[in-house]
């Protein structure tokens, strides 16, 4: 999944290189490297996670961006070469080491940063770029209050408010399920999803027949199962990791339960086809972002081959 999503998402990187670079160009805010009879470099600053558990983030976002660079580099401004060098530096997913880290590229010269992981990393960030004029694009980042007073961030994802509209869109208008059940995984993230996804249904009148809120518990896991063969859904929408959403998926069909589910963002990870029988997945839908100036959501085979 990781080689396909991060040739995928190249695409985009390159496009906003270029729009990036067209709009430092004409605002005459580059910072050249090396001096006339030396190679000359724009340095682009590279700020995701590269440690921990979700290290997979900076990973695929490196990959990307030396694609996109390898493409566009060399750039042509005012008759001369540029090529494209991208300065990587790990924050951690930690908004105190991100802080340093924007203070770290101020300091090298950098013409724009791309990052940061997350809502939290990138908000700290942002004030320093800001300061000196550098604009920040961010791949992952959907919190609609980052970008307030700040005329240096750009979004190359659509923001929270979007993406839970078109997940409501996607189950309404093309799923249309005749019993719909909606689990949150008990994490900020998740209930705060399901809430925002309720608000629209009802805004809508869309019906749902019922809400679990569940943590990552076998006994937990079992009852919820036990309840959902009770209810006998049609449809299971479940905002969990994969591991979380591997599991209850296993427990449902062990219990003869043939409801189809299905997953956001948060649940795709390859690693699921070797923690639960395949025949398990053969109905799971995941719920994917297409190219952002689209900013819809669909069943994109490419996307999701990965779960068959």
């Amino acid at each position: 999944m990781s080689k396909n999503k991060s040739k995928y998402t190249a695409v985009f990187f390159g496009y906003f290189f270029s729009i990036v670079l067209f709009l430092l160009i004409i605002s005459s805010s580059l910072f050249f490297s090396a001096c006339e009879s030396k190679e000359k470099y724009i340095r682009i600053g590279n700020q995701a996670v590269f440690s921990g558990d979700d290290k997979f983030f900076g990973e695929d976002q490196l990959i990307s961006l030396s694609i996109a660079a390898s493409e566009l580099s060399p750039v042509r401004v005012s008759g001369f070469d540029y090529k494209i060098n991208i300065i990587t530096k790990d924050d951690e997913g930690n908004a105190e080491r991100a802080f340093l880290i924007a203070q770290e590229f101020a300091d090298e010269g950098v013409s724009a940063v791309i990052g940061s992981t997350f809502n939290g990393t990138t908000k700290a960030s942002l004030p320093v770029y800001s300061e000196f004029n550098i604009p920040l694009i961010t791949p992952s980042s959907q919190g609609e209050e980052i970008s307030r007073g700040f005329s240096n961030f750009f979004r190359m994802i659509i923001n929270n408010s979007q993406k839970v509209e078109n997940i409501a869109n996607f189950i309404s208008e093309v799923i249309k399920p005749e019993k719909l059940i909606i689990i949150d995984n008990g994490s900020d993230y998740s209930i705060k999803l399901l809430d925002f996804l309720i608000e629209i249904f009802e805004s809508r009148n869309i019906t749902f027949q019922k809400r679990y809120s569940v943590n990552f518990n076998s006994d937990d896991y079992n009852i919820l199962a036990e309840n959902l063969l009770i209810d006998e859904p049609d449809i299971i929408f479940f905002c969990a990791k994969y591991n979380e959403l591997a599991d209850l998926i296993t427990r449902v069909r062990k219990l003869n339960l043939n409801s189809q589910f299905i997953a956001e963002e948060i649940g795709m990870d390859e690693g699921i086809t070797a923690i639960t029988d395949s025949q398990y997945l053969e109905d799971l839908i995941a719920i994917v972002p297409e190219p952002p100036s689209l900013a819809k959501y669909s069943e994109d085979k490419k996307a999701i081959e990965f779960w068959r």
